[in-house]
């Protein structure tokens, strides 16, 4: 049979799964699951209720698969730590899936994991809603990418093809021998029908943010507002602006990330509320903080390119001159209200992408929420998503706002609480709470 196809339809999922769903992922080696997981994620990475699993192999990092690669000492210290959910042994590697997947789904996310056959019996003793998903391909498909991933002998490979005529019991079954973009969508439309959003008493929605900002009537926060294409004091869209050589879409889809943020600089990044916590406490606490501090100048605001991941960057404000009134500014904002910060979820935390950071900011990271603080702190308004060749759309921005604003100076003389209501919402200003007012 070629191509992709599926023996049970999406709709039938959904009638018999609920909140809190494990999607285990089996399949004989060569079917495609790593790809298939891989692409799914980045499709699905807004999806905050979505879970893919990172999981720990006693097996060097490669290409083929995101994984936690430890030896068998530290292995074995994880497992005697229990900071494993379920484990296997396979082809002479141990495997492990986290803990931290107990907590999700019980907070009703959907969790999607690669397995082996042999586990499903266990995941459905301790589960109470497993989906399984059989990715199959035909025995010379399997055989050919087997060859070309090139881990196994000869002798190995053989066995391994053997081992995959094995059946599994499986409610799903996709066949990917056609188009990996075919399976992918498969795949992904079996993810959106079993997941559903979480019960507002396990995983609450909101997520609040502590941003320096402008006034609303300052000049630069309208300019500011048509370059990103949203105005977060009044929640609607705008669209006055475009840099040269684009249409009013191509530069609305290169601004649609800091459009859901708003224009603002990061001092806290955005967090979900601690259980004991309430945000009428996040407000009391944030004007008493802001009762005591004094205004200072930020001095004047730039047009920059900022250098990111991959070789692409932004386009964003910073200040010429950072005085040190604003690094002790946001290092006490970072650590004055951490205790009002839900503790990330795995989705959060994984989001972060903390393979890529440095081992100081995967200490932040893990202590505050957020990598960029302390003496990793730079900052910068945002006035573009990531771009390969972020110049010439600074070179068009600074002229930009030269003609219209001129000389960018900044004071600082409040803090802004933003608020997200819902993941799929923008960030919108809750409240401005300025400085004491100095006689």
């Amino acid at each position: 049979m070629d191509g992709v196809w599926c023996d049970m339809a999406a709709s039938d999922i959904a009638v018999r799964t609920a909140p809190g769903v494990f999607v285990a992922v089996v399949g004989p080696s060569g079917a495609g699951k790593d790809s298939i997981l891989q692409a799914a994620a980045q499709a699905l990475s807004t999806r905050q209720d979505v879970v893919f699993v990172r999981r720990v192999i006693t097996r060097p990092a490669d290409a083929t698969e995101d994984h936690v690669a430890v030896d068998d000492a530290e292995f074995a210290r994880l497992l005697a730590s229990d900071a494993f959910a379920i484990t296997w042994d396979a082809h002479g590697l141990r495997y492990g899936l986290p803990a931290s997947l107990v907590d999700d789904l019980a907070a009703g996310c959907t969790v999607i994991a690669n397995v082996s056959r042999t586990v499903i019996g266990r995941l459905r003793e301790r589960h109470r809603n497993v989906l399984v998903v059989s990715i199959e391909a035909p025995e010379h498909i399997l055989a050919a990418r087997l060859m070309a991933r090139g881990r196994e002998a000869t002798t190995a490979l053989a066995g391994r093809l053997a081992r995959n005529i094995e059946a599994v019991a499986a409610d799903v079954r996709i066949e990917n021998a056609g188009a990996l973009a075919d399976a992918v969508a498969k795949f992904r439309d079996i993810v959106t029908a079993t997941s559903a959003p979480a019960p507002a008493s396990a995983v609450p929605q909101a997520r609040y943010a502590i941003y320096l900002a402008p006034a609303p009537s300052a000049p630069i926060w309208a300019v500011a507002s048509d370059i990103i294409g949203y105005d977060a004091a009044t929640g609607e869209a705008r669209a006055g602006f475009a840099s040269e050589g684009m249409t009013q879409d191509q530069w609305t889809a290169l601004t649609r990330a800091p459009a859901t943020y708003g224009f603002h600089a990061t001092l806290k990044a955005p967090f979900r509320l601690a259980p004991d916590r309430t945000v009428i406490e996040l407000l009391e606490a944030l004007a008493t903080f802001c009762g005591r501090q004094r205004p200072f100048s930020l001095g004047t605001l730039v047009v920059r390119s900022i250098n990111g991941a991959g070789g692409a960057g932004f386009v964003a404000l910073v200040p010429d001159d950072p005085p040190q009134d604003l690094a002790d500014l946001e290092q006490a904002v970072v650590k004055h209200f951490d205790d009002f910060r839900a503790p990330l979820s795995t989705a959060e935390y994984q989001r972060r992408k903390p393979e890529r950071l440095s081992a100081r900011q995967r200490q932040y990271l893990d202590t505050y929420g957020y990598p960029h603080v302390l003496d990793h702190f730079r900052c910068h308004f945002t006035l573009t998503g990531a771009i390969a060749n972020p110049q010439p759309i600074a070179d068009a921005l600074e002229r930009h706002l030269e003609r219209v604003c001129g000389r960018l100076d900044f004071a600082v003389d409040a803090l802004v609480l933003f608020e997200q209501p819902a993941p799929d919402k923008p960030f919108r200003i809750l409240r401005r709470l300025p400085f004491r007012t100095v006689a």
